[in-house]
């Protein structure tokens, strides 16, 4: 008897660590679409106001190489919450080396194909 409850005991053991896996990578999964979501909104810009791409954010937070991307200052705090909390939770990186050279953000405010102005450039 005791054999058999050290085997259910070890079964459902085994079972929650593995439901821990996958629910830690739908987290990761829902913070990156999250941030996604956030960094177009971080790159709408106001053409009269001085400055309004003067910030820089990755593009992704799962991007090994942390390119940088011009994003409004005033929308930079939800991604900040957002990369935090990816790095927190150890999400893991879209691959193990950068193999890409970063571009100097422009920083420039520009009207694009949408609704709204846009920073643009790398």
């Amino acid at each position: 008897m005791t054999l058999l409850i050290g085997v259910v005991v070890a079964a459902l053991g085994f079972a929650s660590c593995v439901s821990v896996s996958p629910a830690g990578a739908m987290d990761c999964n829902a913070i990156q679409t999250a941030y996604a979501f956030a960094f177009r909104q971080a790159q709408f810009c106001d053409l009269a106001t001085p400055d309004s791409c003067g910030s820089i954010r990755p593009w992704a937070p799962q991007d090994v190489c942390r390119c940088q991307v011009a994003v409004n200052p005033k929308r930079t705090a939800e991604l900040d919450r957002l990369l935090a909390q990816f790095q927190t939770q150890g999400c893991p990186l879209s691959q193990r080396v950068c193999n890409r050279v970063c571009l100097t953000p422009a920083r420039s405010c520009a009207v694009g194909a949408g609704p709204s102005p846009t920073c643009t450039g790398p």
